[in-house]
């Protein structure tokens, strides 16, 4: 895919206000494709993603791969080219391992624009390819994407990027006493690690956390998921490929702020030697946990994560977790639910969200959500044990271990795409990569 700021192929992608049901349809027009944008009472900034991506794909099944788009002028000029470049570089992305390949020409976009807003694509650019390859890690199987393989995509990251990199295998995290990973890991014939990435700029003037959860795959362990459930849990690593992406984008986007990533990856099975349920383990931050339910397995791997960040005193914590069900339940498919501590995050997060499309909601933090989490045996325990409030007591647990202005991002209803999509092929959208790009940038 290339995209320029000119006007020039024979053919232009054309927006144009709709009937009533007719909106995102396209069909050609002499030389052009029109597509519909919907009633302008009803118009956001989303729908020209969707109709350029709409655009794309209609041209390419009438053998057109040269196309100039021409901005509809509902918005400012560098906005509708930001909208319809991302539209372009996300909707090219598509994950295949089958052992033919068809092979496709290349797309030529022209946006019909004035140079001036060069930066605006290539900042675009910049950050789907970021998000695109979060999406490539996040799509691997587990056969592949084992936690050995992300400590060497880190380094591999790390002297691509000019990052700096730790990696923390098995035997470091015994040492250190992080026993909420290693509980999640025993029963895997695959050991845990560790990853921190750090991108430090001179002119930094914020210094930001970044936790993800990274489960390469997840079984449940002994309270073992059933077959449906299980098939999706190659993605249950998201979160921390998500912040591989920000990596990226930050680096590459030279922002002016510290940002220090701390990855725990991690494969939950029901082998011989696998957590059971009663057993009471003692955590990084010295906290004691019973676990009751193997399969609240992200919450103990992201507590150690979260108290070792919280060590390096950042002004901020961001964590992205594939984390709960029952968020899914809460908003479905077209929201992230977010718990914070920080007034200044939060409205950091809901105006970037709304920029993006990769939109957040908030959720509470009540202190009943924290009381709910006491256990009789220990200080804590992994589940409430009552079926409420689940992304919410789930939450109430992380901040246990958290001692910063702090944002949780529980993307477990945005992970994955299973239905046709203007921008997003099946599988992982690598959604809250821009989020988070946006909203540190923004700092």
């Amino acid at each position: 895919m290339k995209v320029y700021l000119v006007k020039k192929a024979k053919n232009d992608a054309r927006f144009v206000p709709s009937e009533k049901g007719k909106k995102l349809s396209a069909r050609m027009d002499g030389k052009n494709i029109l597509v519909e944008l919907g009633e302008r009472k009803d118009f956001c900034d989303d729908d020209l993603r969707k109709a350029s991506a709409v655009a794309y794909r209609f041209a390419k099944t009438q053998n057109i791969y040269e196309l100039n788009f021409i901005p509809p002028g509902v918005l400012k000029p560098e906005r509708e080219v930001e909208l319809i470049s991302e539209a372009l570089y996300l909707a090219d992305y598509n994950f295949s391992m089958k052992s033919e390949k068809e092979k496709e020409r290349e797309f030529i976009a022209y946006i019909d624009a004035d140079v001036q807003y060069a930066q605006v694509l290539k900042r675009a650019q910049v950050l789907c390819e970021a998000q695109n390859y979060a999406r490539s890690l996040a799509n691997l199987p587990p056969i592949i994407a084992t936690p050995e393989f992300f400590a060497n995509e880190a380094r591999k990251l790390a002297k691509e990027l000019g990052l700096g990199v730790k990696i923390y295998d098995k035997k470091q995290i015994e040492k250190m006493g992080m026993n909420g990973i290693l509980a999640v890991s025993r029963g895997s014939s695959n050991p845990p690690v560790l990853v921190e990435l750090s991108y430090s700029p001179k002119n930094a003037k914020k210094h930001f956390a970044l936790v993800g959860k990274g489960l390469t795959f997840d079984s449940g362990g002994l309270d073992i998921k059933n077959a449906e459930q299980m098939e999706d849990m190659k993605l249950d690593k998201t979160g921390a490929c998500v912040v591989f992406g920000v990596m990226m984008a930050a680096a590459k986007l030279k922002l002016p702020t510290r940002i220090s990533a701390f990855l725990p990856f991690v494969e939950n099975m029901p082998g011989g030697s696998a957590t059971k349920p009663g057993d009471i383990i003692k955590m990084y931050n010295g906290k004691t946990v019973e676990i009751l339910n193997t399969d609240a397995e992200g919450r103990l791997v992201l507590a150690d994560a979260l108290s070792f960040a919280s060590e390096r005193k950042p002004d901020f914590i961001i964590d992205a977790a594939t984390l709960t069900g029952a968020i899914a339940i809460a908003l479905g498919p077209h929201a992230i639910g977010m718990f914070s501590t920080s007034d200044e995050l939060t409205c950091r997060f809901m105006e970037a969200g709304e920029k993006t499309h990769e939109r957040v909601w908030l959720m509470p933090l009540f202190r009943e959500y924290g009381e709910m989490m006491k256990s009789d045996f220990a200080d804590l325990k992994n589940i409430s044990g009552k079926k409420e409030a689940g992304a919410c007591t789930a939450a109430a647990f992380l901040k246990e271990f958290v001692s910063a202005p702090w944002v949780h991002l529980d993307i477990a209803g945005v992970f994955n795409i299973k239905e046709n999509h203007p921008y997003f092929s099946k599988g992982s959208p690598g959604i809250g990569v821009r989020l988070i790009s946006e909203a540190i940038s923004k700092f």
